[in-house]
């Protein structure tokens, strides 16, 4: 089950991706300086990661794969846990793994 905190994220995600397709000024300044524009978006970052904004086009995709989130197994890692990591720094696993213990 998707938390009303991760459906936030999935939604001010979608947010900032649609303003980036239509307003190219704000796509540079989300490249340039991705924590400020995030925060702006209410999208909070560790401030001591870094955050890279990369773009797919005609020719490119880019495959992120997440940190691998520990002390779960297998069989949590390919259940629906793992897909709720893909769209925002996740959380949810270290939550779900404390959770089983």
């Amino acid at each position: 089950m998707v938390s009303k905190e991760r459906s936030q994220q999935v939604k001010q995600y979608g947010q900032i991706v649609a303003r980036a397709w239509t307003d190219d000024a704000f796509k540079q300044r989300l490249i340039a300086d991705p924590k400020s524009v995030l925060a702006e978006f209410g999208v909070h970052t560790d401030a001591r990661k870094e955050v890279r904004v990369v773009e797919n086009d005609e020719s490119v995709f880019y495959l992120v794969i997440p940190q691998k989130p520990g002390n779960l197994t297998a069989e949590q890692l390919e259940s629906d846990i793992a897909p709720d990591c893909v769209v925002t720094e996740c959380d949810t696993c270290a939550t779900e793994a404390n959770v089983d213990k």
